[in-house]
């Protein structure tokens, strides 16, 4: 029998440490009764939950994030709803340079997709999922869009032969195949070797971790688990709990070896790693491909590739789905205490206003002080990574130019010995030419191969400057509300990590025009070529120097451009930082709303997660503020009817009253709509009321999109399966009522929102019709409709006021009547151009005084039966 899912109190954030071992174990248990697609319903029933549940908790925390302005966590929950959306798990193999990843990765999928090689890959990420026919997409960094290509060409994009130090400027690689292995969304990541010559390489692995969901760990039996792997796996774990070790190229190893290797590996990943719950798998991925392709059982079984295939397709089958939604809770975990430690800030600030507060003008004289600081720890940073660039790309240099100076001028030999025919001018020309494009090539390889270590120099150079000064800005605000002692430090997520990022921009043009003496130019070059030749070669050194300027210079842009874009981004987290320090300390609210219902949100948020995760929540956790009725608070009128202009409101067409209501209904929707998409307690409490009434239900989706219905409706369609479900155990003669389903027009917010305004409106229009001025202004308009005219007449105690409206209306109706008639008579006669305004109108007039507005069309008072 399966497992019984866990419910969460309807509306409320579904406790996933339970849905995901309900997911996990709904997977693993098979029933003996039912079928495999009763089996799989149930599961993905328990699995549609838990995400949807997790899905809700990471919206309330994205939509705190933008209201807080925080653009960079709401980009990093529009991410983890992206994975959680598509289902995309990714499964990343991970290890150091020649450990056989590719390979083992080829021998996976039976085929050979992966290049493999002596060389290391460039610091490109290769990523294989689920896709109906084989193609290539190339992602680069200064390009909006992918590029399409045939998956033979992978070997250009990635390797160090065809790309280079990734000169091309690849960020990453996306193989499409129709392999059963990828279906279900699952991305296979191929990453750069750690610890290659290629630095970029490990820096490139490292930023990827935090994205993956579970890892396979490769180390070789050559070398195994060196200090450097034990290091690397430490960090892994740090992100992820789900992580495959395997042991590659144990084909290498005798049968004796191989045990002790194993025993080794196992006591190092107890003893360094903390890891006992890891299993080794010894592989020979060679084997195992090759025993793959020729069909060789006996061959593939000696692989051990068997066992990590069954390893991994129990979990990819059981296991996935919860392992993905603990990630994905991990990460917005990170997420929320970084934004609630934040919140708790502002409000500590807040607090203090009304005592001792740092004041408005201190804030701004603090923050102004941080900008100072800024300013010159920036212009430090600068100075000190140009300095290193200058020196080190000047060594560099002069060792490019000493190996470059003898093949230029074996070019200039060569072309000089095909134009001996030339006179000598035009062979200088042609000369130059070679040399120069020569000079180009080498100088564009030679670049694009510095790139990474260059970048890995400024990284090393700047990296703890850069990350202090963007915490600066955080501490601040610390000090600023004395909580920097009181709370718990901040878990900096990946996201927020920061660092001297440069973009290179591309080289110049090489330029070299040299001359000769005005004697030598009309002569052959047979009869000068010994001094065209030295001429060449006395101003080549000039040409190298210029080529290296180009270099310097294209180096010192490039970093220009990189400290803009840091003092860029400094700047708007100061400026955001302190316009919400500044309406903190002046006791208002700072930008996003009231942060004390952030921070309730945020911590409730955060402690529904710690439990999701199988984690206590801090002691001293304030319960979350919620209204007397847990339902959260009805919205009130947008619109101040007391301020309604009934002069003007008077020359409508139409009926003031109904024009009025519509408004007052159009500006609730427009208010409700966001706050039914974002609010869990809105969404409570519409479901406990049954949404709406038919009328307005619709017009309140009239003015919604289809994914703020998707996010706020959900539970009451979930309310009534449930009270649909309790009537299937109804006797066929029994009667069967759906009213508790329907919200009648008097329960309807809506209706009693236009009920109350109204009221007020015809209270207003009473009052103003006792002044002249009033009278007459009602004189000259159309006057109310019926309905409303019936409701004025009531609050009228004038007998002849009474009179002056009833007989208006009398005359304007007649007259309504009469216009009508001119206007079928003038058609009829075929004298269109006739036809008046208020002719061409009388019909919809005529409706709107005898029945109401079309979008008014309820009965104000009692229900009618």
């Amino acid at each position: 029998m399966f497992c019984s899912l866990p419910k969460p109190a309807a509306g409320d954030h579904a406790d996933l440490s339970a849905l995901f071992g309900a997911v996990a174990t709904t997977m693993e248990a098979p029933s003996p009764t039912n079928s495999l697609a009763s089996a799989d319903s149930e599961a993905l029933r328990a699995y549609s939950h838990a995400k949807q549940s997790l899905a809700r908790q990471v919206q309330t925390l994205q939509d705190v994030c933008r209201r807080s302005g925080n653009e960079v966590r709401s980009a990093a929950c529009r991410e983890l709803l992206a994975k959680l959306a598509e289902d995309r798990f990714t499964l990343a193999v991970v290890g150091q340079f020649k450990r056989g990843k590719s390979s083992l990765m080829n021998a996976l999928l039976g085929c050979e997709v992966l290049p493999i090689g002596v060389l290391p890959v460039t610091s490109a990420i290769t990523v294989l999922r689920f896709g109906p026919t084989e193609r290539l997409l190339v992602t680069r960094k200064a390009a909006q869009f992918p590029e399409e290509a045939s998956v033979s060409r992978l070997s250009e994009y990635v390797t160090e032969t065809g790309n280079p130090g990734n000169r091309k400027g690849i960020s990453a690689v996306y193989v499409e195949l129709p392999h059963p292995f990828l279906r279900r969304g699952l991305e296979f990541v191929d990453t750069p070797g750690v610890g290659s010559a290629v630095e970029a390489n490990t820096a490139t692995t490292y930023e990827f971790l935090p994205k993956c969901d579970a890892v396979v760990f490769v180390t070789s039996g050559e070398t195994p688990f060196t200090s450097a792997e034990k290091e690397f796996l430490r960090d892994i774990r740090e992100h992820l709990r789900k992580v495959f070790v395997v042991v590659n190229k144990v084909d290498l190893l005798a049968p004796e070896d191989r045990e002790q290797l194993l025993r080794y590996l196992e006591a190092s990943l107890r003893e360094h790693v903390d890891a006992a719950d890891l299993k080794c798998f010894p592989v020979s991925s060679r084997q195992a491909l090759e025993a793959k392709l020729s069909g060789n059982g006996a061959g593939l079984s000696a692989s051990g590739l068997p066992a990590l295939e069954e390893a991994l397709g129990r979990f990819l089958a059981t296991e996935r789905q919860a392992v993905l939604l603990e990630a994905i809770a991990d990460k917005a975990l990170r997420l929320c205490s970084e934004e609630l430690r934040e919140a708790r800030a502002f409000r500590h600030l807040r607090v203090q206003a009304g005592a001792h507060p740092p004041g408005d003008a201190e804030v701004a004289s603090q923050f102004a002080a941080l900008r100072q600081q800024h300013v010159a720890r920036v212009k430090e940073l600068e100075q000190q990574v140009q300095r290193q660039l200058r020196a080190e790309i000047a060594t560099r240099w002069e060792a490019f130019a000493s190996a470059e100076t003898p093949a230029l001028e074996r070019e200039l030999e060569a072309e000089l010995a095909e134009r001996t025919k030339d006179q000598a001018v035009t062979a200088l020309h042609w000369t130059a030419l070679r040399v120069r494009n020569r000079l180009k090539e080498d100088v564009q390889r030679w670049w694009a191969a510095q790139q990474a270590e260059l970048e890995q120099t400024i990284a090393e150079v700047g990296a703890a400057s850069v990350q202090a000064l963007w915490q600066e800005t955080a501490a601040l605000v610390d000090r600023l509300s004395e909580t920097a002692t009181v709370e718990e430090p901040v878990v900096e997520s990946p996201a927020e990590r920061r660092t001297l990022g440069v973009s290179w921009l591309p080289l110049g043009r090489v330029r070299w025009d040299p001359e000769l003496p005005t004697g030598l130019k009309p002569l052959p070059l047979r009869l000068c070529r010994k001094k065209v030749r030295e001429r060449l070669v006395g101003q080549l050194a000039g040409c190298l120097d210029n080529a290296g300027h180009l270099v310097q210079t294209t180096c010192e842009r490039s970093l220009e451009h990189a400290v803009h874009a840091l003092k860029t981004g400094l700047g708007d987290r100061t400026d955001r930082l302190e316009n919400r320090a500044r309406a903190a300390a002046s006791g208002g609210k700072t930008a996003g709303g009231g942060r004390d219902e952030s921070q309730a949100e945020l911590t409730a948020l955060r402690d529904q997660l710690l439990q999701s995760l199988g984690r206590a929540a801090p002691a001293d956790t304030p319960a979350p503020a919620r209204s007397a009725d847990g339902s959260g608070s009805r919205p009130e009128p947008v619109q101040s009817l007391e301020a309604l202009d009934l002069q003007r409101a008077l020359s409508t067409r139409g009926c003031p009253v109904c024009d009025a209501l519509e408004k007052v209904a159009f500006d609730f929707y427009t208010r409700f709509q966001y706050e039914l998409s974002t609010s869990a307690d809105a969404q409570r409490a519409f479901a406990d009321e049954a949404g709406l009434c038919a009328l307005h239900a619709w017009q309140l989706a009239g003015v919604s999109s289809p994914q703020g219905m998707s996010r706020g409706y959900p539970l009451w369609a979930e309310r009534a399966a449930e009270v649909v479900t309790k009537l299937r155990g109804r006797e066929p003669g029994e009667s069967l009522s759906f009213a508790q389903l329907a919200c009648s027009t008097e329960k309807c917010r809506v209706c009693e929102l236009l009920r109350e305004s109204a009221a007020t409106v015809l209270a207003r229009v009473a009052e103003f019709l006792q002044s002249a001025e009033g009278r007459e202004a009602y004189e000259r308009s159309q006057g109310l409709c019926l309905r409303h005219l019936e409701g004025l007449l009531g609050r009228l105690a004038d007998g002849d006021c009474r009179g002056f409206l009833l007989s208006h209306a009398a005359r304007r109706l007649a007259e309504t009547a009469e216009d009508m008639r001119s206007y079928a008579l003038k058609h009829d006669a075929i004298r269109r151009a006739l036809v008046n305004r208020d002719e061409r109108d009388a019909y919809l007039r005529a409706l709107v005084h005898l029945v109401g507005a079309r979008n008014l069309c309820v009965p104000w008072g009692e229900q009618e039966e």
